[in-house]
């Protein structure tokens, strides 16, 4: 039996969570950024799909209207407990990646993290462009430095996201909440000073 490399398996879970949201999203697969996990990448690249254009945010392409940037983890040495009693350093790193990136692309940020023989689960600020207060499935709510967090399974987020509402509905000023960001983490304002 061929043993699988850790990075392996972080491309292949890249391209799962890019086709399972594109095809909840828009019907067409989200395909991985090529050299995802490089900060280069981040930069305004896209690419046409099917007529549309797909922009780089995170590790995947994704459509213009798609309001996250998805950071996708598969690794061992976590629990959800561990995470809960704030003992899982590097979950923390990636959730602080896929903040930046977001900020970059100005979405707002969606990390998809996985262990073998397990379910995805998503984190997800609860402060997003949709009204979580009434999300129905289990799910973990939990503050850091001041953000109160969602943790969820995916497919679960998935049955209670309707991706139409999204599209159509109103957002908040993603601005706003970038602003707000970079003030936290102490980065440049968007907004010119008058």
């Amino acid at each position: 039996m061929k043993r699988t490399s850790a990075k392996e398996k972080g491309k292949e879970f890249e391209k799962e969570v890019g086709k399972i949201l594109g095809m909840w999203w828009c019907g067409i697969p989200f395909p991985r950024a090529h050299g995802s996990g490089c900060s280069a990448t981040i930069q305004c690249k896209h690419q046409a799909i099917e007529g549309r254009i797909f922009h780089h945010t995170g590790d995947l392409y994704v459509p213009e209207e798609f309001p996250w940037s998805v950071e996708c983890k598969r690794q061992e040495g976590w629990t959800l407990e561990h995470l809960l009693e704030d003992q899982c350093g590097f979950v923390w790193q990636w959730w602080e990646q896929c903040c930046k990136d977001a900020d970059l692309s100005m979405r707002w940020p969606l990390l998809v993290m996985r262990r073998n023989h397990r379910r995805s689960l998503v984190m997800i600020e609860r402060d997003s462009p949709f009204d979580l207060t009434s999300f129905t499935p289990n799910h973990t709510i939990m503050k850091r430095d001041g953000e109160v967090l969602l943790i969820c399974l995916l497919e679960d987020f998935l049955v209670e996201i309707d991706p139409i509402v999204q599209k159509v509905g109103e957002w908040r000023s993603r601005c706003d909440r970038i602003k707000r960001r970079k003030e936290s983490l102490h980065l440049p304002s968007l907004q010119p000073e008058v």
